[in-house]
């Protein structure tokens, strides 16, 4: 029987800046060394790579370097599991940083579930910048960390699932089901695709959830060319990945299950949410991908999301993934052609608003109301393309004479209402598994600063190169700087109470009550703006109308002998302004 607990593994292709620093954190762990297998998996470098690993390896019996040809990290930590001697299985980045109590964390917490429930173990990402060798808990599944260390069921509480390979997986459950990485999941989610699978194999999967278990994940400011931040220019991210990974994924979980569970849903449905955000971008990662290339992802996208349900889309709990964009994916995806989402807006004087999301020809528009049948006009439209395809129309709806339950016909046909609904993470739920108490000695207070004092310069030091002193001073002075400007915002804060109470006063309000407020750029006029109020100076007197515009602006001299009434923007008086205005346009 092995005398390993864990096995870790490091594939590495061509990381040699970064390989030094990821190793040093194995070799600065708490945890002892005799408990934990390392493996070394060189894919196929054309750097040093290998000569860093083999000179690290040199005297440490827990450690193996594997020489393999370059197939990718699949591949490479398929390697790796093949000779795994220890309970559990996990992977870490050949550039990225394990805290000193990282394994130790994971053990302690493994040792407080008596009952051995734990299918696998969750550990905290921290995004760690490699210029300032800075960490921020600014990943976007780290909201499952925020409740402390504890067991979930991802049946109750399917918003806490994992995709990355440093997640500890129990060893001899990957050998029983046969499980590897798919090395035909290419560029990424071959590590997602494992974990689905491997879920799978519980019939009521738990998460550990290690929150002290720091894993810092370095994100590649200078170069910009991990594999991670070059995903979208690569064409598998738009085959194989979604064909071989997030569709393989659900295909064989719902054999297995019988059906596709909501947590191997979220799991495939938070990585479609990206390729949405990044086509919505201004400068969009994805504007290259057309032709047979787009065709080939949409046709994909239209069989995953024949695994996903309505409900999965509606309560995912992952902001990115906007209401309108649930909306465009239920429209193409979800809903008939002839069964369009009207969404009632607001019934204002003499008129009805609503407005329509269709998908394909819209059929004729009614609308029934109190006083008979009126015509609906479309005030406007906007349309909504992902890939070079309308996913959706929205329409803006109006008619006149509304009445107190207004029905919109569509090809004679009444369309239900729809409400608009905004879900929320349900995270920290209490859990029907429990750990067992925590008996470790809590540090003090000044322990615990010193104590991240020391994480914060230990892990600077190792991810940028810089020394103690160097990191020390830069983090006096941000510190000082954080003091500097916290303060700057507390008395703007003063200020701008001070502004809205006097706002209210009578003497203020007789100057700007009603206002309009008009502008071009802060410093410069001459254009939209300009033009505009020239034309409300002539046309519409009645109007309290003022024109903003820095008093520094060379436009200034000219407005004001023109009659102009202006405001030096950035003023007291133009926040006064603002503040009583009812109509504020700038061009």
């Amino acid at each position: 029987m092995s005398h390993y607990l864990f096995t870790i593994t490091v594939p590495m292709y061509n990381a040699a800046p970064y390989l030094r620093a990821t190793l040093r954190s194995l070799a600065w762990q708490r945890y002892p060394a005799a408990g934990v297998q390392i493996i070394l998996v060189d894919d196929g470098s054309d750097d040093d790579s290998a000569a860093i690993a083999d000179a690290w390896a040199a005297g440490r019996a827990n450690v193996t370097v594997i020489q393999a040809p370059h197939r990718g990290v699949g591949a490479a930590r398929n390697e790796a599991l093949a000779i795994a001697e220890g309970e559990w299985f996990a992977s870490v980045d050949a550039d990225d940083i394990l805290d000193r109590d990282y394994l130790a964390e994971v053990d302690h917490l493994l040792a407080r579930d008596a009952r051995g429930v734990t299918s696998a173990v969750c550990t905290r990402l921290w995004v760690l910048n490699e210029e300032t060798g800075r960490w921020t808990d600014t990943h976007a599944l780290g909201g499952k960390f925020h409740h402390g260390d504890r067991l979930v069921a991802l049946q109750d509480e399917p918003e806490a699932f994992v995709l990355s390979s440093t997640t500890f997986l129990r060893t001899s459950v990957l050998r029983a089901g046969h499980l590897t990485f798919d090395p035909a999941v290419r560029p990424t989610f071959e590590d997602g695709h494992l974990i689905g699978r491997y879920l799978a194999c519980f019939d009521d999967p738990v998460l550990a959830i290690a929150t002290k278990a720091r894993y810092y994940y370095r994100r590649r400011t200078i170069a910009k060319d991990s594999l991670t931040q070059t995903t979208w220019s690569r064409d598998g991210n738009y085959t194989s990945a979604p064909e071989s990974g997030y569709l393989g994924m659900l295909r064989a979980v719902t054999e297995r299950r019988g059906e596709t569970p909501v947590w191997a849903q979220y799991m495939v449905l938070y990585n479609i949410m990206w390729y949405l955000v990044e086509e919505q971008s201004m400068e969009s990662k994805t504007a290259w991908v057309e032709g047979d290339l787009a065709r080939r992802f949409l046709a994909t996208l239209g069989e995953i999301m024949s695994y996903i349900d309505r409900t999965t889309i509606e309560q995912f709990p992952y902001p990115r993934l906007t209401w309108i964009m649930r909306q465009a994916i239920l429209v193409r995806f979800k809903d008939q052609v002839s069964a369009p989402r009207v969404f009632q807006l607001a019934r204002t004087g003499e008129t009805a608003r609503a407005f329509l999301l269709c998908h394909g020809p819209v059929p004729p528009l009614v609308a029934r109301t109190d006083a008979g049948a009126r015509e609906v006009v479309v005030t406007g439209t906007r349309s909504h393309l992902y890939f070079g395809e309308e996913w959706m129309c929205e329409l803006a709806l109006a008619w006149p004479c509304p009445g107190t339950d207004d029905t919109v016909l569509m090809g004679g046909r009444p369309a239900r209402y729809l409400d608009i609904r905004r879900w929320h993470p349900r995270a920290g739920a209490p859990s029907r598994h429990k750990l067992a108490p925590d008996l470790r000695a809590k540090r003090s207070r000044i322990a615990l600063v010193l104590h991240r004092l020391w994480r914060r310069l230990e892990v600077g030091h190792v991810a940028t190169g810089r020394s103690y002193g160097t990191l020390l001073v830069r983090m006096v002075c941000g510190g000082v700087g954080t003091v500097v400007r916290r303060w700057h915002e507390a008395a703007r804060e003063r200020w701008a109470a001070k502004a809205k109470a006097r706002a209210t006063t009578p003497a203020v309000q007789a100057r700007y009550g009603g206002a309009w407020l008009v502008m071009d750029r802060p410093k410069l006029a001459d254009d939209n703006g300009e033009h505009l109020y020239r034309y409300l100076l002539r046309t519409r007197p009645d109007l309290n109308a003022f024109f903003l515009l820095d008093r520094s602006s060379p436009h200034w001299s000219r407005l004001e002998a023109e009659g102009f009434r202006l405001l030096a923007y950035g003023s007291d008086a133009a926040v006064l302004a603002t503040l009583n205005a009812v109509v504020r346009i700038s061009s």
